[in-house]
């Protein structure tokens, strides 16, 4: 079983996805029922040929939730959440979902590397020293 903290329940959010289209699932959405109309939303709302449309099959995920405000995310004190949050980040680098121009490709490379024991961890605030360096 996946135990995640509370907040992940604001944080990450349910998506029905394939290569035609990505839905990010309000809770009041039924999964299953969506996979049955699927076609049916590739219709309305991709650009999928009727033969591409005809072989597609969504694929349920979670991921990050992308109405939960920046400014909750550098909150976030959870490892378990903050690495869930890191791994679907690079994937979406790699998979070429997140726009990212060419001043920030040297550092949307820095995100394929893996992070380091605790470096998911918060930072102290600024100006403040490291538990380490204070004593």
């Amino acid at each position: 079983a996946l135990r995640l903290p509370p907040a992940a329940g604001d944080a990450l959010a349910l998506w029905l996805g394939s290569d035609l289209l990505e839905v990010q699932l309000k809770p009041r959405h039924r999964p299953l029922r969506l996979v049955r109309h699927w076609p049916e939303l590739l219709l309305r709302f991709s650009l999928g040929s009727p033969a591409a449309i005809a072989q597609d099959e969504p694929c349920l995920q979670l991921r990050r939730n992308v109405f939960f405000p920046k400014s909750r995310e550098l909150e976030l004190q959870e490892e378990e959440l903050l690495r869930l949050l890191y791994e679907e980040a690079r994937e979406q680098l790699r998979g070429g979902a997140l726009p990212r121009g060419p001043p920030r490709g040297g550092r949307a490379g820095g995100a394929q590397l893996p992070p380091a024991p605790g470096a998911l961890r918060a930072r102290p605030a600024h100006g403040a020293q490291p538990a380490a360096a204070a004593g």
